[in-house]
C-alpha cells in the first residue's frame, strides 16, 4: 500500500540561513534563503545554519522518528558524517486523525568543506529518501575590503584619545 506524502512523516522545508533559532516552537532566521556560503579559509570549519521543518501526522504520533541531514559535494561523496536527530511528537487529546504536527529545527553545524564549489544538503526522516528536501549552494571565497583608514591612521587617532601609551 503506498501512502501519500501527507500520510508519512516528512520534511516540509529546508531552508539555508546565516542564523537560526528555535523559540518556543517558532523558527527566528536571519539571512534566510541564500545560495552562496562565502567562506574566508577551506581548510577551516565555517558555520552553516539552516531552518528544517517537518511534519508528523496523527497515525505517526508517539513514535521515535530519525531526521537525518548530510552534504555532498558535486562529485556526489559526503563531506562530513551526516548529522541526525531522534524525535517524538506526542498525540494531542484534543486533535483527532486528521491533526498533523510540525515540529521545527534550527540547526548550527560547523563544516570544513575540502574546496569551493557546489554543494547539497539532504534532510530525510526515517530514511525515506523519496521524501527527501534537497538544497543546493555554492562555497566560495570571501572577498576581504581594505579598512577604511589605514593603520597609521588609526593610531594617530588612538593618540589623540589618549588610548596609546
Amino acid at each position: 500500500m503506498n501512502r501519500s506524502k501527507d500520510d508519512r512523516t516528512h520534511v516540509a522545508y529546508l531552508i539555508l540561513a546565516d542564523a537560526v533559532e528555535n523559540v518556543d516552537g517558532k523558527l527566528d532566521m536571519t539571512g534566510g534563503d541564500w545560495d552562496t556560503l562565502f567562506v574566508r579559509d577551506i581548510g577551516r570549519p565555517a558555520a552553516f545554519s539552516f531552518a528544517c521543518g517537518v511534519r508528523v501526522p496523527w497515525a505517526e504520533a508517539d513514535a521515535q522518528h530519525t531526521l537525518t541531514l548530510s552534504v555532498v559535494g558535486a562529485d556526489g561523496r559526503p563531506i562530513a558524517p551526516p548529522h541526525e536527530e531522534t524525535f517524538r511528537v506526542g498525540r494531542s487529546r484534543v486533535t483527532g486523525p486528521e491533526a498533523v504536527a510540525h515540529l521545527p529545527f534550527a540547526v548550527r553545524w560547523d563544516l570544513t568543506f575540502p574546496s569551493y564549489g557546489r554543494y547539497v544538503l539532504t534532510a530525510t526522516v526515517d530514511a525515506r529518501a523519496e521524501d527527501a528536501r534537497r538544497v543546493a549552494f555554492s562555497v566560495r571565497p570571501a572577498v576581504y575590503s581594505e579598512p577604511a583608514i589605514s593603520e597609521a591612521e588609526m593610531n594617530i587617532i588612538d593618540e589623540e584619545l589618549g588610548l596609546l601609551e
